[in-house]
């Protein structure tokens, strides 16, 4: 049986845009689990303590940066 809405070009160009939205998302998840495995067999850490230590301040009216 085949209903008349399966036919329809528009049904038809949003499950093409879907698909291709998530082709491109797995492209993405499967760049990230590379740069995770390779960052893992890294011999030194990616990051270090300081990494998270550093506080920006912006002040909004002058677009002064400081560093604390």
């Amino acid at each position: 049986m085949m209903l008349p809405w399966i036919t329809s070009g528009k049904l038809r160009d949003s499950i093409e845009s879907l698909l291709k939205g998530m082709q491109k998302y797995v492209s993405f998840l499967n760049g990230m689990k590379s740069r995770t495995k390779a960052n893992q067999n890294k011999a030194e850490p990616v990051r270090n303590l300081q990494d998270n230590w550093l506080l920006n301040t912006i002040e909004r009216e002058t677009g002064v940066v400081k560093s604390e």
